[in-house]
């Protein structure tokens, strides 16, 4: 199974030869403060959000006085054969907890934050559940350090350089409905990132919501032609440098 980490472009390039270590281990700052602090014992990965986390990890840094705004890295990683390591991300199951489609019982009097917390703590208890929360919000949680040769390619992206793929992997709002509504998207942009060719057309489909898209609808057809045209244009500049990792497993 394939699995991404958006970072910086030094932890990015760093990992090629040394691998990836939870925040613990290298005393990094979170950039997850939309509940609770990410844990450090764990990587995250995702299947979906890579571009936004590391636009995240970029701008955590850039807030220190005496670093610079570096590029995004977006590290591609093999877990096939480290599921095992694999533990479920708490703020997804917080957010599953909350919602009438996926309430659990015994939280309704606690708020995110307490349940993100309760999560947090008893996570090996939910161990089994990353799965789920892959399904639900594209996120898991790997625990430990992450070996070099787990590592497949690094892509190295400039978001001064395309400023409009930029501006589409920071937009959206980390939750279970937006992985419902828009997981094509970004994983479709997640591809892009890694150097793959993309088709406008693909992108036009994946960023409308389903039955929207009715070409006998007056107007429609020439709004999709704009839009087709215009993808066309972006997603032909501004490509990331691919590292390949050629002592990969």
């Amino acid at each position: 199974m394939i699995l991404y980490h958006g970072t910086s472009e030094h932890i990015g390039r760093c990992a090629l030869t040394e691998g990836l270590l939870p925040r613990r281990d290298h005393k990094q700052n979170t950039n997850w403060e939309h509940s609770i602090e990410s844990n450090p014992d764990m990587i995250y990965l995702t299947q979906t959000y890579a571009g936004y986390f590391a636009a995240n990890a970029v701008q955590i840094k850039s807030n220190d006085k005496n670093s610079t705004k570096e590029k995004w890295a977006i590290i591609e990683i093999d877990v096939t054969h480290r599921e095992h390591r694999l533990y479920p991300d708490e703020d997804v199951l917080a957010q599953a907890a909350k919602e009438p489609s996926t309430k659990i019982t015994g939280f309704e009097t606690m708020s995110l934050i307490e349940t993100t917390r309760f999560f947090r703590n008893h996570l090996t208890r939910y161990k089994s559940q990353w799965r789920n929360t892959l399904k639900l919000m594209g996120t898991v949680g790997y625990k430990g350090g992450l070996p070099p040769n787990a590592i497949k390619r690094v892509a190295i992206f400039d978001p001064k350089e395309n400023p409009a793929i930029a501006l589409q992997l920071t937009d959206p709002s980390i939750t279970p409905l937006n992985h419902k509504l828009m997981n094509q998207k970004y994983e479709i942009l997640t591809r892009w990132l890694m150097g793959e060719n993309i088709s406008a057309e693909d992108m036009v489909k994946a960023q409308t919501p389903a039955g929207m898209l009715d070409l006998k609808t007056k107007g429609v057809a020439e709004l999709v032609k704009k839009q087709i045209a215009e993808w066309k244009k972006v997603i032909n500049k501004g490509r990331s440098e691919i590292l390949e990792n050629n002592n990969g497993n």
